[in-house]
Parts: C-alpha cells; sequence; structure tokens
C-alpha cells in the first residue's frame, strides 16, 4: 500500500511538470483585409512544433480553396525541423470559379509537438470560421492539393506491393537487432545457448541465434507495419502511465 502510494505521488509530481495541452500551444486566427487567413501557434515554455505536422485544410467548401501556405523557416532538430518559437503565418485564399457574395470557410489547423522535457502531445486540431467575401479572392485554375508526410506514408501502404513493404520492414528489423539496445539481450541469449551445452556445438549455436535474431526481426516488422498503418503516435502512446 505504502508503495502503491508513493508510485502515484510520483506519477502526480511528473504531470504536474508538465504543461497542459491548451497551455502548450495556444492557436489562434483572424481574416485580414486581403482575405488572407493571418494564424499562429504560441508555445509554452520549453515546448517546440514539428513543421511536418502542421497542415492546414478548409471544411465544407469546395469553391474556395487554399493557394499557398507561408511558413516561416524551422531549425534542425534530430533531423526534423522544428519550430522553437511560436510561429506566425498566412494561409492565402483563392477560388475555384466566378463566384459573388460572402460565405462561410472554416479553416482548420493540426499541428503537433513536444517538451523539451522529453513528453510529446497528442495530435491537436482547431477550427476557425470567417465570411470570406469572394468578391476580392483572386480566382485560381488548378487546386491546389496539400499531401501531409502522414498521408504519403498512409498511401504507400495502401497502393504499395504488400511483399516489399514487408520485406522492407524485416531488413529494418535485422539492422535494428545490430544496434546496442540490443546489447543487454546478449547474456540472455547466451544463457539459452550455456543450458544446451551438454548437446552444443558451433551449427546449433549458429541455428539457435539466427532463431533468436530472426524472431527479434519478426517482431519489429510486425510493429513497424501495425505503426504505419494505424498512423498512430508509438512515442506518446508507450509514455501512458498504464503502458508503462
Amino acid at each position: 500500500m505504502r508503495n502503491l502510494i508513493l508510485l502515484l505521488v510520483v506519477f502526480g509530481l511528473a504531470n504536474a511538470a508538465f504543461l497542459k495541452p491548451d497551455e502548450a500551444f495556444k492557436a489562434s486566427a483572424y481574416m485580414k483585409k486581403s482575405c488572407t487567413v493571418s494564424a499562429s501557434i504560441d508555445l509554452g515554455e520549453d515546448i517546440y512544433l514539428y513543421k511536418s505536422k502542421l497542415n492546414v485544410k478548409l471544411l465544407n467548401e469546395q469553391d474556395v480553396v487554399i493557394d499557398h501556405i507561408n511558413l516561416p523557416q524551422g531549425v534542425n532538430h534530430n533531423g526534423e525541423t522544428i519550430f522553437e518559437k511560436s510561429p506566425e503565418f498566412e494561409i492565402v485564399l483563392k477560388k475555384n470559379k466566378d463566384i459573388q457574395g460572402i460565405i462561410p470557410v472554416t479553416v482548420q489547423l493540426s499541428y503537433q509537438g513536444c517538451s523539451m522535457r522529453g513528453v510529446c502531445y497528442e495530435p491537436m486540431q482547431k477550427e476557425f470560421t470567417f465570411n470570406i467575401n469572394t468578391s476580392k479572392l483572386s480566382l485560381k485554375s488548378t487546386p491546389l492539393v496539400v499531401v501531409s508526410q502522414t498521408d504519403k506514408i498512409t498511401q504507400t501502404f495502401i497502393e504499395g506491393n504488400v511483399g516489399l513493404i514487408l520485406l522492407t520492414f524485416f531488413g529494418f528489423g535485422l539492422l535494428l537487432s545490430l544496434t546496442p539496445c540490443i546489447f543487454p539481450m546478449i547474456p540472455i541469449l547466451s544463457s539459452i545457448i550455456v543450458s544446451q551445452s551438454k548437446e552444443m556445438n558451433a551449427k546449433k549455436g549458429f541455428i539457435l541465434s539466427l532463431v533468436y535474431v530472426l524472431s527479434m526481426s519478426a517482431a519489429y516488422t510486425l510493429a513497424g507495419v501495425l505503426a504505419g498503418l494505424f498512423g498512430s503516435n508509438i512515442q506518446v502512446t508507450m509514455q501512458n502511465p498504464w503502458v508503462i
């Protein structure tokens, strides 16, 4: 009982050290006179935002489209481009056909980021609705199709060769079995081989090691394929106290 109380206190202190999602990311947007949406995401202390996870789209409206988005430059962080400072950007709108009048347009912002203290937040969305005077919009001949990085990966799984995808993940799993993260498992494998010492030789030791490595590669293959198909944030899920 005493250990359980101590554990709950530790979890409580850990959660208290991190900002709530609405405190870490405060999205806002307003309509400029030129029918351009000016948006920003105010980041909390020690919070950064992934540039690849920042997406903008219009909901329930086909006559008005996004022409382009003016995003600020980010910085490199472990191979990913991030915003360490609160990003401010403009969403330039155009219309697909020659229409007049005022119509409501809903802009949806999707974004995700992490804390420098080691916790990532779930993907978030915020919607803003504006009354657009379409007479002030320029006519666009070809609508812009914005595809996020996650959508591209998902499309690859849907349209790609299943055998090739599985083989690729299997190869990645085989490479992962050679990384330092696997070194703590070497004594376990060694103990399995030593326990069979009475009938053990080089050939049997190799077969046992091969089965061990291939099994771990298969596990990585399955985990990688499932993560890709479901598009879930594994890092966030694994930080859930119940999973831990």
